[in-house]
């Protein structure tokens, strides 16, 4: 038995294949060129970043403190007195909630533990220091006025007492608890920035500006 075979031309078959393909060409080629694009972005970031690690040195943080004063960090009567006053109404008031809830009250050991976990609060007033070292002295000028919106933003207010170059700031806390071991102050010398306080408020400032892009100033 003779089979035959019927077939288009190739050619014709051909022609269609490349007029599909040409008509997805244009489609295909916008996910390349974003691509290429989103890593032209993320190159010119790095390099940014680069550039303005180069211009802004900052130290770390050091602590100004005696290995005694971690031990017994009070650093003055009256922070002393504070935190005693303060311990003390609190567990007052810990007292009171037992009392209403018909519970027992605490134990005088509680108070000791209370006086031992307050004493934190202490050790995180410990004074410290750090400097950032800039480039020039228009960048030293910046960055000051970008440090002092910082400070404030936490929780602090800019001190009368002060000159061209050195700033003081004090804790907007109540004024039992606003103690001088919270102040912060900002020296400017040439161009480099010393700021000076409590090793808690030193530690975030640092982390701030180590965290943050530094292309506003």
């Amino acid at each position: 038995m003779a089979v035959s075979v019927l077939s288009r031309p190739i050619s014709g078959s051909g022609g269609s294949g490349s007029g599909v393909s040409s008509g997805n060409a244009p489609n295909g080629i916008w996910p390349e060129l974003t691509l290429k694009l989103l890593k032209l972005l993320k190159l010119l970031k790095i390099l940014k970043h680069v550039i303005h690690s180069m211009k802004i040195k900052i130290s770390e943080v050091k602590d100004l403190s005696s290995p005694i004063a971690h031990l017994l960090p009070v650093q003055s009567v009256r922070q002393l007195g504070s935190y005693i006053a303060c311990t003390l109404v609190g567990f007052f008031i810990l007292q009171l909630i037992l009392m209403a809830l018909r519970l027992p009250l605490a134990p005088p050991i509680v108070l000791v533990a209370a006086f031992m976990g307050s004493s934190v609060i202490l050790s995180l007033t410990l004074p410290a220091r750090f400097f950032v070292e800039v480039e020039s002295i228009d960048d030293c000028l910046n960055l000051r006025t970008d440090m002092a919106t910082r400070i404030v933003k936490y929780g602090y207010q800019q001190g009368d007492a002060g000159n061209a170059t050195t700033s003081y700031f004090k804790s907007r806390l109540p004024s039992i608890l606003s103690w001088e071991e919270n102040s912060i102050t900002l020296e400017v010398n040439d161009k480099i920035i010393i700021i000076t306080g409590p090793v808690l408020m030193m530690r975030m400032l640092r982390g701030n500006l180590k965290g943050e892009s530094l292309g506003k100033i």
